[in-house]
C-alpha cells in the first residue's frame, strides 16, 4: 500500500501516470478535436507496445509469457477512419513509433 498523498513512495506508477498525461496533451495539441474514447486506448496501446529498457521485452511478454498480437480491426472500430482502415502491421507499426516517441521524450 502507498500512502495518500505521497506520491513519491510510489515512482513506477507516478512516471507511467506522468508519461500518459504528457502523451494525451501532445495528441490533444496535435488534434484539439480529438476525443478520449479513441485517444486513451491509444496511448494504452503504444505503451503496451513499447519494450522495457530493463528486459528488452513487451509487457505482455513479461506478464504473460508470450509475445502479444497488435489489435485487429474489431477492437479499432470506433477508431477515425485512418485507422479503422489499417493493417494489423500499421497498427504495430504505429505503436512502436509512439512508444520510441514516449521514451525519447
Amino acid at each position: 500500500m502507498t500512502p495518500a498523498h505521497a506520491p513519491w513512495r510510489n515512482g513506477n506508477a507516478e512516471r507511467m501516470v506522468h508519461t500518459c498525461k504528457g502523451l494525451l496533451r501532445k495528441m490533444k495539441i496535435e488534434d484539439p478535436d480529438l476525443c478520449w474514447e479513441i485517444a486513451l486506448p491509444q496511448v494504452q496501446g503504444a505503451l503496451n507496445f513499447t519494450t522495457a529498457r530493463a528486459t528488452g521485452l513487451l509487457p505482455a511478454e513479461v506478464f504473460l509469457g508470450v509475445q502479444p498480437t497488435p489489435p485487429d480491426g474489431a477492437i479499432l472500430s470506433n477508431a477515425p477512419p485512418l485507422l479503422r482502415d489499417a493493417s494489423d502491421q500499421d497498427i504495430a507499426n504505429y505503436a512502436h513509433q509512439v512508444g520510441d516517441a514516449i521514451t525519447a521524450a
